[in-house]
This record gives structure tokens, C-alpha cells and sequence, in this order.
């Protein structure tokens, strides 16, 4: 869940509060996991709000490199607020789950709205 502020006049969003929710099972490292998560949280949200491939008339990429594809960087980030609910797995002897894609591919990018 987002809590977040846009601001009218130059539609620049500013993420007041970020509270995500996984089930990895049985944590063996619970830290790893926390990194993990993120991680995949600050990737995401950049998706979301940072990153764009620009095209010129002729379908040409323009933003290809670094220099010109804007990612998130720490002032756009906030620490997020993360918990775990642990829910062991049948299928495995500690109960674990995999957490190496919790948030890898979330939060989903929103409708363009440049």
C-alpha cells in the first residue's frame, strides 16, 4: 500500500509511506530477506514512476543509456515498511518458500499519464 503526494503543477509524486506484506515461509535470514524486498520495492516504483523509453519521430531509442533513462535514486525512496506473514510450506523440510522474486516485478507501473 502507497500513501503518497502529486504535486499539480508539475505532476512529480512523492511517496509519503510504502506498507508491503509477503509470506516467505520460515525466514532463514530474515535480514537477506528484508534486503531483498527492498530492493525489489525501489526497483519497481522507479519502473513506475522514473523509467521510459523515449523514441524520436523517426523510432529511433533516445534514452538507451544511463545518461539519459532516469532510475530512481535515494531522494525519490523512502525506508519502506515491510512485515511477513509465515506461513511454513508443506512441500519443503524447513518450511521455507522462495523470497527472491517477492517484489521483483511489483509494484505494477500504473497507466502512462506523461
Amino acid at each position: 500500500m502507497a500513501v503518497v503526494e502529486v504535486d499539480k503543477e508539475t505532476g512529480r509524486v512523492k511517496i509519503l509511506s510504502y506498507m508491503s506484506v509477503d509470506d516467505a515461509g520460515f525466514l532463514i535470514n530474515p535480514l537477506l530477506v528484508q534486503g531483498q524486498v527492498h530492493g525489489g520495492l525501489a526497483q519497481g516504483i522507479g519502473q513506475a514512476l522514473f523509467e521510459e523509453a523515449v523514441f524520436d519521430e523517426s523510432g529511433q531509442l533516445v534514452s538507451a543509456t544511463l545518461m539519459d533513462y532516469a532510475i530512481s535514486k535515494t531522494d525519490d525512496l523512502i525506508s519502506f515498511q515491510n512485515d511477513h506473514t509465515r506461513t511454513h510450506s508443506p512441500r519443503t523440510t524447513l518450511g521455507v518458500k522462495a523470497s527472491g522474486r517477492l517484489r521483483l516485478s511489483a509494484p505494477p507501473p500504473p497507466s502512462p499519464m506523461r
